[in-house]
């Protein structure tokens, strides 16, 4: 929608009289008040987005709720399958930790090696890739991760509470 005050004024509107059904429906599907509210937020933000002089018909609101709720679940298994891979490739030798564990011992690694953990085990991405990424050779990106997870192994066996300057923010910064 155009930024223009009539355009505002109606989107306010459309906004008002669907935000509780859009805001149910996605509360209903995610079981979670806060990430329903993101999703309903997207919503709106896609709505605000692509229809410029009319209000979309309820099914096509729908349908982009179904999207974004869709987003959300291929999101969660993301985060979920790469907590795995990451117990899989730092415990290999050392007993199982649960996944808060896992995050704050993450927390105790610095952001560059936190990030080279993440392209590698959430990102999928190659040696090679990483490397162009990190200016780096493919093989240097092999020792370094080799080093970072002995690190996190480290950290996991001799966890304790993160470190003052990190926070749970710092995790998901990316």
């Amino acid at each position: 929608m155009k930024t223009e005050g009539g355009d505002k004024a109606r989107f306010a509107a459309f906004y008002r009289k669907h935000y509780s059904v859009v805001l149910a429906t996605c509360h209903r599907r995610l079981g979670n008040r806060l990430d329903a509210e993101d999703a309903a937020a997207e919503v709106s933000r896609v709505v605000w987005q692509r229809y410029s002089r009319e209000d979309p018909p309820l099914p096509t609101l729908y349908t982009i709720v179904r999207n974004v709720i869709g987003n959300e679940y291929r999101r969660a298994r993301r985060a979920q399958a790469t907590e795995y891979r990451l117990q899989q490739a730092a415990l290999t030798t050392a007993p199982d930790y649960d996944p808060i564990e896992l995050r704050d011992a993450l927390l105790h690694l610095r952001p560059e090696d936190r990030e080279l953990l993440y392209l590698t085990y959430w990102e999928h991405l190659t040696a090679r890739e990483i490397a162009t990424i990190i200016r780096s050779s493919p093989g240097a990106v092999w020792v370094r991760l080799t080093r970072v997870r002995e690190a996190l192994r480290e950290i996991l066996g001799g966890f304790g509470p993160p470190p003052a300057s990190a926070t749970a923010g710092d995790l998901n910064a990316r």
